[in-house]
């Protein structure tokens, strides 16, 4: 684990967000793993973004289809992670797509601890849980990076040292 820790408009998401490629102009560099491979990074941002009309559940669940879909369209770029989870045989041992989307979305919300919340439209989730359904949709593709900005906003200590 690494923090990176400064006062206020220091430049943290920043340098954050040019890690995860999403400030691309005057960066140079590159994030290398030691045996070759491409490392899968995700991010949780700062500032979470939901489609208020979905659940908790349908929210995970759309993200699972979509990054899955994602991932599939350019197999070449995310042969890993196709590979590491298994789509293929997990599909088939729940003998469709939708019922393998429906595990993972219910493994996600008692990691989470969303269970109590997984119906109720996102617009009316409390901060704490708005930030653990932020993550909860980032760890659908199992990274080998977590990248979160501010992680702990809108937690009680309790659920922070968790």
């Amino acid at each position: 684990m690494v923090a990176i820790m400064g006062p206020s408009g220091s430049g943290k998401s920043t340098l954050l967000e040019t890690i995860i490629g999403k400030r691309v102009s005057g960066r140079e560099g590159s994030i290398v793993c030691t045996n070759g491979s491409k490392l899968l990074m995700v991010f949780v941002p700062q500032h979470d973004s939901f489609i208020n009309v979905l659940t908790v559940r349908e929210s995970i669940l759309f993200a699972a289809k979509l990054k899955l879909a994602t991932a599939l369209q350019y197999k070449n770029d995310n042969e890993n992670w196709v590979q590491r989870l298994n789509v293929n045989d997990q599909m088939q041992k729940f003998k469709s797509a939708s019922k393998y989307f429906k595990e993972v979305t219910n493994k996600l919300l008692k990691e989470f601890n969303l269970e109590v919340c997984a119906d109720d439209r996102v617009s009316v989730c409390s901060g704490g849980q708005l930030k653990r359904l932020s993550i909860a949709q980032e760890l659908v593709v199992l990274p080998d990076i977590l990248i979160l900005d501010e992680p702990t906003t809108g937690l009680d200590s309790a659920t922070c040292l968790q």
